[in-house]
């Protein structure tokens, strides 16, 4: 939970400190790539753009259900998701009793996963480089093991995703 708590914070900061970048896109343009995940339950994606003076933020959700496990899948982009990445920016790995944080690399893209091992929660972020606009699709996660949540981030479609914010 501390190291959510970091990861909040840095998006906040983001916003207020961070400069302004290209105009973002609607957060509708990406909605649809929250898709549907076969066993899971969904409601319809929402989102929102938010300026001001400080800078922009796009961002759309989905949440998903199945049992007692729960998702939140957001494409986030503008300053916030520039600072998101923050905490895995030096690669460093924190294994604890309670904790796990590191990156790793799948089929092209960097992944950063923090795992709380007591409640079986975290999330999973994916950054998108190389992009006019920083961007990012995140997945947290609950009452599973990040390897497990890790399968089902990658169901989404991060190449389209990406080509978005080219």
């Amino acid at each position: 939970m501390r190291i959510r708590t970091l990861v909040i914070t840095g998006i906040l900061l983001a916003l207020i400190t961070a400069p302004a970048f290209a105009e973002l896109p609607n957060y509708s343009l990406f909605t649809k790539y929250l898709i549907d995940l076969k066993g899971w339950d969904s409601g319809e994606p929402t989102g929102m753009n938010m300026n001001g003076p400080m800078g922009e933020m796009a961002s759309a959700n989905r949440q998903y259900t199945r049992n007692d496990m729960s998702l939140n899948a957001q494409i986030l982009a503008g300053n916030a998701a520039q600072m998101a990445w923050g905490p895995f920016m030096m690669g460093v790995t924190i294994d604890s009793s309670e904790e796990l944080v590191k990156t790793t690399e799948h089929k092209g893209y960097k992944e950063g996963i923090i795992y709380s091992k007591k409640d079986k929660s975290g999330s999973i972020m994916v950054p998108f480089v190389g992009t006019s606009i920083p961007a990012a699709f995140i997945l947290e996660y609950e009452n599973m093991n990040y390897e497990t949540a890790l399968e089902i981030a990658e169901q989404f479609p991060w190449k389209d995703i990406e080509k978005v914010f080219k």
